[in-house]
C-alpha cells in the first residue's frame, strides 16, 4: 500500500509524490497498535522517489523519534544487480531496507509470461516497484521467524528484528538511502548471538571478564582484556558457533569453535608447545554446550541435539574428558539449553528454557533430581548470572521494553532493571572479579559495549559479530 504526500516531495510537481501507507494517520495508529502488541509489520516505502527526510513531512519520519515510530519496517525498492535506488522508490533515513523492484520479478497475474490456460494460471515476469520488493523483504523475516521458532521457541519483537534487518545485510550502492537488502546467512548470525551459551569469556584468567568478540566473516577473535590490552586471534570460520570454555582447568577459557557443518570442535591452546586435535562430536544442527558437568574443574564438550528421538525429545550429548559419554534426555523441542551450577555443588546443572510458557526447567547433575521455576515470558531472551555470593541464578531480557528480569533462585527474590533498547543484544559479566555479575547490553549498530553496573562503555566489535562475556 502506499498513499500521496500532501506536497511537492520529488521536485516533479506532477501529482506523483507517493510515500508510505502511515503518512495517512489512521494506518498509521493502525500499525503502531500492530507492532505494540508483536505483529511484524512490512510497509512499502512508495514508488513515489520522495526524501522522508524533507522538512515538509514534519518529522513523522524520524527514525530515532520513538513518538513518531510506527515499528513498522519501510522497504525501498533498488536495481536487481546493480543494488541501486530505482529511480522511482522513495527514500530516506527511515527506509530500513530494500529488495529488487526493478521490473524483474517473476509472480503471479497480468500474464505477459504465461497465459495460455486461463486468467487462473497467468504469470509476469516484470512485476515491480516497493509492491514488489516488500514480499521479499516479508519472505526474510518470515524465513528468521521460522528459524527462531524452531530452535529457541521464540518470536522476534518487531523493532528486534527491523533492527536486525538495517543493520545485518548486503549494503546498498547508489542513490538515495534504501537500506541494505536482506542477507539471510548472516541475518541467522543474530539469531544465534541472540541465543548464545557460554561457558567463560575470562581468557586470561585473572578473575574478570573480558570482552571479546568473534567476528564470523574472518574467523578471527578479538579481546580485550580487562587491563585494556587487546590481542587478534584467527580462529575458526564463516558458520562456526563460538563456544569458548575452560578445557585444561587452569582458570583460562579457551578459544573453541564448534562447526556445524562437520560436527567438530576446534580448540586453540595458549600454551605454544601444545596443540589439540579436532575432535568430532555432534552433528549440523546441535548447540554447543561445553561445561563441567561433573565437577573436576575442567570443561566438558557438549551438545544439545533438538528432536533426538521420535517423541522429540531433546538430548545432551556429554563427551568427559576420560573420552567416556553419556545421552541425558532434558528438553523438548524449542527449549533453549541454558547449563549452569544452580545449586552449587561444583557440577553445572543441565537446564533449560522454556520459551513458549516462561518455565526454566533444571536438572541437578548430582542427584537428577529437578525443579521447574515460571520466570519469563514467550519473546523473552534467557540468561544465567551470578548473585554477589556467587550463587548462579536465571533472568530474562525483554527486547519489546529493553528490560533485565532477574530471579534469586536460592532467596526467591527479584529484580527488574531497564537497560537498552530493542535491538540490543544482553549480557551478563564480572568484568571488575568481585564475584557478582553486572547487567551489559551490546549495540551492534555502533559496536558499543555498555555496562550499567560499573557505568562504563566500551566499544568493541563491529555489526555481524558475535558477542562474549560470562
Amino acid at each position: 500500500m502506499q498513499t500521496y504526500a500532501d506536497f511537492d516531495c520529488n521536485g516533479s510537481d506532477s501529482g506523483d509524490s507517493l510515500v508510505p501507507i502511515e503518512f495517512e494517520v489512521a494506518a498509521k495508529e493502525a500499525i503502531k497498535t500492530a507492532t505494540a502488541n508483536g505483529r511484524i509489520v512490512v510497509q512499502a516505502a512508495g514508488n513515489g522517489n520522495c526524501d522522508l527526510d524533507l522538512a515538509g513531512f514534519n518529522g513523522m519520519f524520524t527514525p530515532d523519534d520513538a513518538s513518531q515510530d510506527s515499528g513498522a519496517i519501510i522497504v525501498g525498492a533498488g536495481e536487481k544487480l546493480t543494488r541501486n535506488k530505482a529511480y522511482f522508490s522513495t527514500y530516506g533515513s527511515r527506509v530500513d531496507t530494500h529488495a529488487e523492484g526493478d521490473f524483474q520479478i517473476y509472480t503471479t497475474g497480468y500474464g505477459d509470461l504465461y497465459s495460455s490456460d486461463g486468467e487462473n494460471s497467468w504469470y509476469t515476469a516484470s512485476f515491480s516497484g516497493t509492491s514488489g520488493a516488500s514480499p521479499i523483504v516479508t519472505s526474510a523475516a518470515i524465513s528468521l521467524s521460522s528459524l527462531l521458532w524452531e530452535y529457541h521457541g521464540s518470536y522476534w519483537d518487531p523493532k528486534e528484528i527491523r533492527a536486525v534487518l538495517r543493520r545485518e545485510g548486503t549494503p546498498q550502492q547508489g542513490g538515495g538511502h534504501i537500506g541494505p537488502r536482506p542477507d539471510l546467512r548472516k541475518q541467522v548470525e543474530s539469531m544465534v548471538n541472540r541465543h548464545l551459551q557460554l561457558q567463560s569469556a575470562d581468557f586470561d584468567g585473572d578473575g574478570k571478564t573480558d570482552y571479546a568478540v568473534f567476528r564470523p566473516a574472518s574467523g578471527r577473535w578479538y579481546i580485550r582484556y580487562a587491563t585494556g590490552k587487546t590481542e587478534k586471534i584467527r580462529w575458526g570460520k564463516k558458520g562456526d558457533i563460538p563456544a569458548p570454555a575452560d578445557v585444561t582447568g587452569d582458570g583460562r577459557a579457551e578459544l573453541i569453535v564448534f562447526r556445524p557443518s562437520n560436527g567438530t570442535w576446534y580448540i586453540y591452546s595458549w600454551d605454544p608447545l601444545k596443540a589439540f586435535r579436532p575432535i568430532a562430536w555432534g552433528q549440523n544442527g546441535d548447540l554447543p554446550v561445553p561445561l563441567d558437568y561433573n565437577g573436576d574443574g575442567k570443561a566438558e564438550l557438549a551438545v544439545y541435539r533438538r528432536r533426538a528421538d521420535a517423541q522429540s525429545y531433546s538430548h545432551w550429548y556429554i563427551r568427559y574428558s576420560s573420552k567416556a559419554s553419556e545421552d541425558i534426555i532434558w528438553g523438548e523441542v524449542s527449549d533453549t539449553p541454558m547449563a549452569r551450577d544452580m545449586d552449587g555443588d561444583g557440577r553445572d546443572d543441565l537446564v533449560i528454557f522454556r520459551g513458549t510458557t516462561g518455565e526454566w526447567w533444571l536438572r541437578y547433575s548430582a542427584t537428577g533430581a529437578s525443579q521447574t521455576v515460571n520466570w519469563g515470558q514467550w519473546g523473552d531472551i534467557p540468561l544465567t548470572y551470578k548473585d554477589k555470593l556467587s550463587r548462579w541464578n536465571i533472568a530474562v531480557w525483554r527486547p519489546s521494553n529493553a528490560t533485565f528480569y532477574a530471579k534469586n533462585i536460592t532467596t526467591g527474590g527479584s529484580n527488574t532493571v531497564q537497560w537498552g533498547e530493542p535491538g540490543d543484544v544482553p549480557r551478563f559479566g564480572d568484568t571488575n572479579g568481585n564475584g557478582q555479575d553486572e547487567y551489559i547490553v551490546w549495540r551492534p549498530s555502533t559496536g558499543q559495549w555498555w555496562n550499567l553496573t560499573t557505568g562504563k562503555t566500551v566499544h568493541w566489535g563491529i555489526p555481524g559479530d558475535l558477542v562474549m562475556t560470562k
